[in-house]
């Protein structure tokens, strides 16, 4: 079994590998410990490390990997702005996203965001192409999330898995891609 940064995904933005390597720890060992006292160290009595992390923790990291591409592309004037828009960023959903790994939000308060999103849009406080990368970014961060959420039971199964990982992560990568090619312009 291999725990840590050399195993699994961490935002790389915060330090998160040591949180991360002790809850991937708490699950090997319960593993470990149900497959030696099953006498089976075999990969399909030790699987279930990989899944029980991949459901939880790590569909929470591949989730942000690939929304942060647009978070990152915002300006500080509209992360300012969208900190000052209730039920959007706040100081407690950014303690929960570096201690928890989770951008948590309240869809019925962010609907009632958006009067105030539009204004600061209409205000040009918010621009159109954060907007739609933030919306796209967010639409294929989902369904990793939602694929990782759903990681096989059994590595017979993981085959099946990865064919459908493959597009949604080209699908991220490509506006990870196209967000580092806008950065090396503005800075050639």
């Amino acid at each position: 079994m291999v725990v840590g940064d050399a195993a699994f995904m961490n935002k790389p933005f915060s330090g998160e590998g040591v949180t991360s390597a002790f809850a991937a720890c708490a699950i090997a060992a319960d593993v470990a410990a149900e497959a030696l006292r099953r006498d089976d160290l075999t990969r399909d009595v030790l699987w279930p490390y990989n899944a029980r992390y991949f459901r939880d923790q790590g569909a929470k990291f591949a989730f942000l990997t690939a929304l942060m591409p647009a978070l990152v592309s915002l300006s500080p004037d509209e992360i300012d702005f969208l900190y000052s828009v209730p039920g959007v960023f706040s100081e407690e959903g950014t303690r929960a996203l570096n201690l928890e790994y989770e951008l948590r939000s309240d869809p019925s308060e962010t609907l009632k965001a958006l009067p105030a999103l539009l204004k600061g849009a209409a205000a040009g406080k918010l621009r159109p192409a954060s907007i739609s990368r933030m919306a796209r970014m967010a639409v294929a961060a989902g369904a990793i999330r939602k694929l990782y959420e759903s990681y096989p039971e059994h590595p017979a199964d993981f085959g099946a898995w990865i064919k459908k990982a493959i597009p949604l992560w080209k699908k991220a990568d490509a506006e990870r891609h196209a967000y580092f090619q806008r950065v090396l312009r503005e800075y050639s």
